[in-house]
């Protein structure tokens, strides 16, 4: 299946062996300084001058309300089938909060092996855990941006096309959500490094290599210079998605403020009157009735106003929030891939020394920044979305209701 996927892609392939001693430090050899475990040892020696306990709780932190919000999120969506958003918008905030959740599942698991236990004399287990939580974690967050990618990109037909997409029908715009959350998914294979082989094998005390070893996929990193591929995967479309994303969400905020101000503006005439609310001035007089239906107009249009300025701060926050995972997203490879020739150069030369300190300060910063902004989501909608507080409220009530009638039904 991997070489299939190379030959589509047109990536070289390489294998490359990691050999570990049941009693000894991890052996890598020289050609492996493009390996995933490669990158992994850096972001392990990047987080190394921190106690292993405060980090693995600073992790927990930042992605346990992720994943709550995560599964808040899909519950709300598939208790509420009759939610006021509409279809398209449900099922991309389904994908994107499915993404958001392996992220930071993966992330813990992936992090708590590596904090916790090291990467000195991995267990075949936990090589098995690390790689394919970190080929995941990958996997999810390109998944998460390109779903979001999309939504802006539906949310701007919407809007500046609303005849075209308010002819199709439901099941058009189902098959319209399916193909473009599958789209999604083949291209965030891009990101994920996960096409070649990674050959393990054990080998123990005495020199003896078992027969048995493991094959995981995963695609090989730059080795000590960049290529077409990296260069594309690590810069070219995180940028191509800050700016399809602001692009998209900037023309939904000045469409939903432009279509605001025309149909909210307003008449400046006097309500209706009967002959006896004139006066001798021939000005109508402000009876009950017309204050009534003043008082009214005023508080529908302040709700409306209201209502407006939710949802422009709901999507310039969305905007914000995917626009810091990328720019996370640029700086943590960066800094990554910097560790790829610092680790190749005297640490007494002092600008490379330097760089590495700074990298040492910027990226736990980045990695925490991306963690709070891919857990921003039903947050986000809980703050400015009334219509998703009350869904929100509606589905934990009706779950509150079937947990509590589980027992009567039971002893019934």
């Amino acid at each position: 299946m991997s070489t299939v996927w190379l030959l589509i892609l047109g990536i070289p392939s390489h294998t490359f062996a990691l050999t570990y001693s049941c009693n000894g430090s991890v052996k890598v050899d020289e050609e492996l300084n493009n390996s995933v475990w490669r990158q992994l040892s850096i972001r392990y020696s990047l987080f190394e001058s921190v106690s292993d306990h405060i980090k693995f709780s600073l992790i927990v932190i930042f992605c346990i309300p992720g994943i709550v919000g995560s599964v808040l999120m899909i519950l709300v969506m598939i208790k509420s089938r009759k939610c006021q958003c509409k279809l398209t918008i449900r099922r991309f905030m389904e994908a994107i909060a499915a993404a958001d959740l392996f992220y930071c599942a993966c992330s813990i698991a992936m992090h708590s092996l590596l904090f916790l236990h090291g990467i000195e004399s991995p267990t075949r287990a936990r090589l098995y855990v690390i790689i394919a939580a970190y080929v995941t974690e990958c996997i999810a967050s390109c998944f998460s941006d390109l779903v979001t990618t999309l939504l802006a990109f539906q949310r701007c037909i919407a809007l500046f096309a609303p005849l075209f997409w308010r002819s199709r029908s439901d099941q058009w715009k189902e098959r319209f959500c399916g193909a473009g959350i599958v789209f999604c998914f083949v291209l965030s294979m891009f990101r994920c490094h996960a096409f070649s082989n990674f050959k393990v094998q054990a080998t123990d005390r005495y020199g003896v290599t078992e027969s048995s070893y493991i094959n995981i996929s995963t695609i090989t990193m730059m080795n000590g210079k960049m290529d077409t591929f990296n260069l594309f995967t690590f810069l070219i479309l995180p940028l191509i998605l800050i700016f399809l994303i602001l692009l998209f969400h900037t023309s939904v905020i000045w469409k939903m403020k432009h279509r605001h101000r025309n149909s909210v503006s307003p008449t400046g005439q006097w309500p209706t009157c009967s002959i006896k609310d004139v006066n001798l001035t021939g000005r109508p007089i402000a009876s009950n009735t017309a204050l009534g239906s003043l008082q009214s107009n005023d508080l529908g249009r302040e709700t409306k106003e209201k209502d407006s300025k939710n949802m422009r701060l709901l999507v310039a926050s969305q905007s914000t929030s995917a626009v810091f995972c990328q720019v996370s997203y640029i700086a943590q490879s960066s800094i990554t891939l910097a560790g790829f020739n610092v680790a190749n150069v005297e640490l007494c030369n002092s600008k490379a020394a330097g760089l590495w300190k700074i990298g040492l300060v910027i990226f736990p910063i980045t990695f925490a920044t991306e963690c709070l902004a891919r857990s921003s989501l039903f947050y986000i909608n809980l703050m400015f979305n009334k219509h998703f507080r009350y869904e929100v409220v509606q589905s934990l009530f009706s779950l509150t209701q079937v947990v509590a009638c589980k027992p009567s039904s039971l002893a019934v």
